[in-house]
């Protein structure tokens, strides 16, 4: 895993409310929790119906 300082923004869909429409979303995560873990993802695909998406 990295020892990184650097700061991470993750972008993805969300719908910020019940009933909302998805939106595109972005939030700082800010440094793990005592109870978190850092995963590093070495492969991702997208779903066939994920390619639907604006």
């Amino acid at each position: 895993m990295s020892d990184s300082t650097e700061l991470t923004t993750f972008t993805g869909w969300a719908a910020t409310s019940a009933g909302a429409p998805l939106q595109r979303y972005s939030y700082d995560p800010g440094p793990l929790g005592g109870e978190e873990v850092e995963v590093a993802v070495e492969y991702c695909g997208v779903c066939r119906r994920s390619s639907t998406f604006p």
